[in-house]
């Protein structure tokens, strides 16, 4: 029976674990040798580089105590001024006992001397710091710039030495770069620390320049270290180095913006910054206790071997070798037999499962035994079975997923997305490898906000929220999210799967139905304004009816010259402006038509401007941009003049000071069906635009709004009726128009205007015949005003005509029934409460069809021309009657004339 592939493996496994064994006991031998000849140099040299590096660093932190007491006078620091200079006497003594490299020690004698010279200059200073301190005045460290300059130069240049020192003890060892780098690096951090000093007590730009320059050589060093140090415990260490760097540049920087921002008479107060002084300092004592002991421990890590060390380890090598080589030679003939034994089993494995991973997930691999190969053969076959199956499903839920007109979307706990759909793409915009991995937040915004996290995470899901998602190109788009959260057999977190509907098509259709709702109240708002103002007109015709008549009756019973007849004249007067406005509000309610026929709109506008050009001072512009070939509109050319004349007075108005521009321009337009859907009022079709911008004060919003209601005026009391606007209103709404307002404050105002453009001649009633003699005829009255028919009746009667005056129609129609052929016309009112003028004409007309009627009203509603000229109503008089009116339409009447509405 043949062993087992875990058999062949194990033993030739064994094999090499035996040769590795081996070659584990002859290095060790070797090393051990080595590491035994060399331990006792690589003590003396790390000493050595040690004290040179203490020497170094006791004088820079001997500078910054010494400047630190003048500052801050604190005998702390005076004592540790002499202590480091005794401390620096005793590396001195260790250096000089052992070292023995000539140019080192001439670089020790230079040390020795500068000592002495930093020792005389420091005393110095401190005895004229005792000294005026004792005599009550205030020490200023710029009187001592000389001492101290000479002392920071001897500190410098005993640290240079001492590094220099500190470098030829080191030229045997192959990690020179980053001891030197460890080593300047202690010096460094002093450096910078006695320069922000110097900076800080005497103001020198030069010493603020060296302290971000000694902080920029100091990074440059611990970089050097960061390339050269791999051990754990280096990089530990130079870590803190750098940990260290950054908290004295902080502190260094801080002290430079406070001195640049708040020095007063020169001199930097210590004491309120003593604590960041101290920071400073204690970072400068740890980069420089830090760099000495990465200095040390660089030494300590490498060595050049001696040149017996070195030939030692050679023969050990070449037992090694010998070792390594039996080995190999063993090794390749395990592997050998293996191999040939394996190969051609592994060669057919490897055939079949290149074959599935090209795809071919029906191919098998063949198993002809039952070991260990076997086993992998059988369950690379049950693989790509379910992978098949697998792939199958999975292409099947893909064909589902891309389908999906929403946006689908699946991340993990950490918010990183892992699945999006084709829809998720082309919203958004981005390419699949572009989304994928990135964090959902990037994509939703700030709309993600923590209550939806923390109630999605919690609850395990949210539905129909409203979020913007945020496309490619920056756009926000609003949709309607919904998430659940998966989770594992053990509760956990798997992901979240996402489902967003774009919301875009019915945010848009929200605002225009918005939109067109406060379009539709601010029409019903209009047409209530208008009904009212009707309803209103109407009633006041009726009070102004009896004034005006009864005025014109008493005037002609008194004397042209008399004080009467003045007064009369005065109450006549009175009643035609308030009957004139009266008309202006029928105007703007739509109850009054005015005459139509086809009409040039461009030499209308010309003849306006003409006539407000004449009104306009001289520093107001007027500019008309009239196109050319514009068709005809359906209109009251002297209505239409109207409305021109109100919008120049609006705009005239608008430029108190007299100074701007006016500009009328005329075109073409065309309305479309969807623009007629927005403005119901018109229909679809051609017509005229015409633009009236002013470069004026401009309107509010909310002025805007209400700017075509009656009454409505910003003027003050006395300067205004509110009814200019009000009245353009009503006439280009008569005239089947549109009319809207643009405008902001100090940005002008622009009044647009559509017109139907005339499809045909219009057809209107003519007057004809003349009239006849007053006094002929016998006229059927009704009224239900009493003291409008006792008027009419009055100024009937004083023509000569026969009246029968009846307060009601019931009574005057059984009047009428009984003797038909008695009457020669009839008045009547429109709106009486048994029943209205147009009912009692369409009931007289059936009895004697050519009987002429006329209809008095203060208003006519909705009631157009043809409705009452269908109802047999021959003249239309309007309230409040006016006696020559009256009698030119009765004598008109009688003698024969036309049948038409007298508008």
């Amino acid at each position: 029976m043949g062993l087992s592939i875990r058999s062949k493996l194990f033993l030739g496994f064994l094999a090499v674990a035996a040769l590795a064994a081996t070659s584990g006991f002859f290095a060790l031998s070797a090393n051990r040798q080595i590491v035994g000849y060399f331990e006792g140099g690589e003590s003396h040299f790390r000493s050595n580089v040690a004290a040179a590096t203490e020497v170094a660093s006791h004088a820079k932190r001997l500078e910054s105590h010494l400047l630190l007491y003048l500052s801050l006078h604190d005998f702390e620091d005076r004592a540790a001024v002499l202590s480091l200079y005794e401390a620096m006497g005793r590396e001195l003594s260790t250096l000089d006992a052992q070292v023995e490299n000539p140019e080192a020690r001439r670089f020790l004698e230079t040390l020795q001397r500068t000592r002495e010279a930093v020792k005389h200059w420091a005393l110095t200073v401190i005895l004229a710091h005792d000294e005026e301190l004792d005599d009550a005045s205030e020490f200023v460290l710029a009187r001592h710039n000389t001492a101290l300059r000479n002392l920071s130069d001897g500190v410098d240049h005993l640290a240079a030495s001492a590094l220099r020192i500190a470098h030829l003890e080191t030229n045997f060892l192959n990690k020179q770069e980053a001891i030197t780098a460890a080593t300047a690096i202690a010096s460094l951090a002093k450096k910078a620390e006695s320069s922000l000093l110097f900076f800080l007590s005497l103001g020198c730009e030069e010493d603020r320049a060296d302290f971000f320059d000694f902080n920029l050589e100091l990074t440059r060093n611990i970089n050097i270290l960061r390339d050269r140090v791999k051990e754990p415990y280096g990089q530990a260490l130079l870590d803190r180095i750098a940990a260290g760097e950054r908290d004295m540049f902080l502190a260094g920087r801080h002290l430079v913006e406070i001195r640049d921002a708040g020095v007063v008479g020169g001199q930097f107060d210590y004491h309120k910054n003593d604590a960041l002084l101290r920071d400073l300092q204690g970072a400068a004592a740890s980069i420089r206790a830090l760099g000495i002991q990465m200095a040390d421990y660089e030494v300590g890590l490498e060595s050049q071997l001696k040149a017996g060390a070195v030939e030692q380890a050679q023969r050990t090598i070449f037992l090694v070798s010998l070792v390594m080589a039996a080995g190999v030679a063993l090794a390749l003939g395990l592997g050998y037999a293996i191999s040939h034994s394996l190969s051609r089993r592994l060669q057919r494995l490897k055939t079949a499962v290149s074959d599935i991973g090209r795809g071919h997930l029906e191919t098998a691999v063949p198993v002809d035994k039952k070991d260990e190969i076997g086993e992998v053969g059988t369950a690379i076959n049950l693989m790509a079975r379910d992978l098949h199956h697998t792939l199958v499903s999975r292409r099947y839920v893909e064909n589902i997923l891309h389908s999906m007109m929403d946006m689908l979307l699946v991340f993990s706990s950490d918010l990183s997305i892992q699945v999006v759909n084709r829809s998720t793409l082309h919203l958004l915009g981005y390419r699949e490898e572009e989304l994928i991995g990135r964090s959902f937040v990037d994509i939703v915004g700030t709309g993600f906000n923590d209550m939806i996290r923390r109630n999605l995470f919690h609850a395990g899901f949210v539905s129909n929220i409203e979020l913007h998602f945020l496309s490619k190109s920056g756009e926000r788009i609003p949709v309607l999210f919904s998430a659940s959260v998966m989770r594992d057999e053990g509760r956990s977190v798997e992901g979240v799967v996402c489902a967003a509907r774009d919301m875009t098509e019915i945010k848009r259709g929200e605002e225009e139905r918005a939109r067109l709702q406060a379009q539709l109240i601010q029409a019903q708002k209009m047409e209530t304004v208008g009904t009212l103002a009707g309803g209103i007109a109407h009633d006041f015709n009726n009070i102004l009816t009896p004034i005006l008549g009864f005025s014109e009756l008493c005037k002609g019973e008194v004397s042209g010259d008399s004080r009467a007849s003045q007064c009369l004249d005065h109450v006549i007067n009175a009643a035609r402006r308030a009957r004139n406005l009266v008309q202006q509000v029928l105007t703007f309610s739509r109850r009054t038509e005015g005459r139509r026929r086809p009409v040039d709109l461009q030499q209308v506008v010309v003849e306006a401007m003409e006539f407000l050009q004449a009104s306009l001072p001289k520093k107001i512009g007027l500019r008309q941009r009239l196109g050319g070939d514009l068709p005809l509109v359906m209109a009251d050319p002297t209505q239409i003049h109207q409305v021109l004349m109100n919008l120049g007075t609006n705009a005239l108005q608008a430029m108190p000071s007299g100074d701007g521009d006016i500009e009328v321009i005329l075109e073409k337009a065309h309305v479309d069906a969807a623009q007629a859907r927005i403005y119901p009022e018109l229909k679809p079709g051609d017509y005229l635009r015409l633009k009236f911008r002013d470069n004026g004060q401009g309107m509010s919003e909310e002025t805007c709004k209400r700017v075509f209601e009656p009454f409505f005026t910003t003027k003050d009391v006395g300067q205004g009726t509110g009814l200019g606007l009000s009245v353009v209103h009503g006439i280009i709404k008569s005239h089947g128009g549109h009319i809207a307002v643009q405008s902001a404050p100090g940005k002008g105002t622009t009044f647009t205007i559509l017109l139907p453009v005339a499809v045909g001649p219009e057809e209107s009633g003519t007057l004809a015949g003349a009239s006849a003699a007053a006094g002929q005829g016998h006229i059927l009255l009704l009224d239900d005003e009493e003291v409008v028919l006792l008027l009419v009746e009055e100024m009937l009667t004083a023509q000569g005509y026969q009246v029968s005056a009846f307060v009601g129609a019931d009574a005057a129609l059984e009047a009428f029934g009984r003797r038909p052929q008695d009457f020669d016309l009839v008045i009547t009112d429109l709106s009486m409460p048994d029943r209205d003028g147009l009912e009692v004409a369409r009931q007289l007309k059936r009895i004697r069809p050519e009987l002429p009627i006329v209809l008095l009203s203060g208003f006519v509603g909705t009631i157009s021309p043809e409705e009452s000229a269908a109802a047999g109503i021959d003249r239309l008089l309007m309230k409040p009657i006016v006696a020559a009116e009256l009698h030119e339409t009765v004598g008109d009447l009688l003698a024969g004339g036309g049948v038409a509405v007298k508008e």
